[in-house]
């Protein structure tokens, strides 16, 4: 296993494919997404589905050269559930449900992304980060009734990189 040089679209795809594996949903229902907080109109069916979203990146500048480039950046995973079995003014399910509630899912995400390199989808082998990922905030849980009853929190990562610069 290698360590190589590769580009961000290449992160997002890595990042898509082990949240798909390690939480056992499928494809679609890892949706890639430009801004976590609006995601698509149409969101898939089930009770539960994340999107990610690059977030910002700063470039240290005794990590810059060629034929590589460091970039510190961030990944937004938000984990969506749609879970309507709570009482009018309570959200204990929603929060606590085992396998539907936000934290319960909030829980998953981490297992899958926290301390863990990323393998490049190309070669299935080798591996890119400059260090493991890691979980940096979360917010509060949201949710909305005009979204269907779903509810949502976004976790950020930080997923440090080196670009490959060759041409």
């Amino acid at each position: 296993m290698a360590r190589i040089d590769i580009d961000q679209a290449s992160v997002l795809t890595a990042v898509t494919n082990r949240l798909i594996s390690q939480l056992a949903i499928d494809a679609t229902h890892v949706l890639e997404v430009v801004d976590p907080m609006h995601p698509p109109d149409i969101l898939p069916s089930g009770s539960i589905f994340v999107s990610v979203a690059i977030g910002n990146g700063t470039f240290p500048f005794d990590e810059q050269g060629i034929p590589q480039l460091r970039e510190d950046t961030d990944v937004e995973v938000t984990g969506y559930v749609r879970v309507n079995l709570d009482q009018p003014g309570t959200d204990g399910l929603f929060l606590k449900h085992a396998t539907r509630g936000i934290l319960a899912l909030k829980r998953k995400i981490l297992i899958a992304l926290a301390g863990w390199d990323l393998v490049d989808p190309t070669s299935g082998t080798d591996v890119f980060l400059a260090s493991l990922m890691y979980a940096k905030s979360c917010s509060r849980p949201n949710y909305s009734s005009d979204m269907g009853g779903v509810g949502w929190l976004t976790i950020t990562f930080g997923v440090d990189f080196d670009w490959d610069m060759t041409l």
